[in-house]
């Protein structure tokens, strides 16, 4: 935590610097603190001053034509074009600096992200570590509970009793009480017996067919004129 804060204080004094460097570059050069503040620079725009001042002179007294004129404004373009130089060279120093100060800040944006990445995996991990160790707990509880209740099953089941005294142990039974096989097959029995007339009987009351003259007459009121015997089949000739 103390490294992620001494970059994140380091990005953002990267992070003034390049404005300032981007406002220096994007004012004008001329007026400059470097510029106002150099020798060199100053020089030149007293010489160049000083040379036009002359020139005026001259035009007043000699033709545009004169050598001294000319040679004069030769002088004069000369020392413009050095100013003009001396102020572009602190124009490349200005973006020099702008191109440094974003390569400082992206590189110190680039440490504080890992760093940050680096915390975040560090505090998942501690959570994770923290999940585990309750788990721990919580299983070291249960076993404790577990092997305590274990002891007292084994205490128990060791006749270690103080008040307690045995007066006879149980005889094994010479046969089994359960299940009882005959009383079941005879039940059984009967209930098939039961169900094998009662369904049989049950379906003819309720769906009951024509075999006599009383079903006819009884069920279907159907008068019967005639009652014929039984009659021998016919044999095909």
């Amino acid at each position: 935590m103390v490294l992620l804060a001494t970059l994140e204080g380091r990005l953002l004094e990267a992070q003034n610097a390049r404005r300032a460097a981007e406002a220096r570059a994007a004012s004008d050069q001329s007026v400059n603190d470097q510029v106002l503040s150099s020798t060199f620079v100053q020089s030149l725009k007293t010489q160049l001053a000083a040379q036009e001042a002359r020139l005026a002179q001259l035009n007043v007294a000699y033709a545009p034509q004169h050598p001294d004129i000319l040679e004069l404004q030769s002088q004069i373009a000369a020392t413009r074009h050095s100013l003009a130089t001396a102020v572009q060279s602190y124009s490349a120093n200005a973006s020099a600096t702008v191109t440094s100060a974003l390569r400082l800040e992206q590189n110190l944006q680039q440490a504080v992200d890992e760093q940050r990445a680096k915390v975040l995996s560090k505090g998942q991990l501690h959570d994770e570590a923290a999940k585990y160790l309750l788990e721990l707990e919580s299983a070291q509880t249960v076993y404790k509970r577990a092997l305590e209740g274990y002891d007292q099953i084994m205490f128990a089941s060791g006749g270690h009793y103080t008040n307690v005294s045995f007066i006879s142990r149980a005889t094994p039974p010479v046969k089994a009480s359960k299940p009882k096989i005959l009383t079941g097959f005879l039940l059984g029995a009967m209930a098939a017996g039961v169900l094998g007339f009662g369904i049989p009987l049950g379906y003819e009351l309720f769906n009951r067919r024509v075999r006599c003259r009383d079903d006819l007459e009884r069920h279907h009121g159907i008068p019967v004129l005639v009652e014929f015997g039984a009659q021998p089949m016919r044999t095909p000739a």
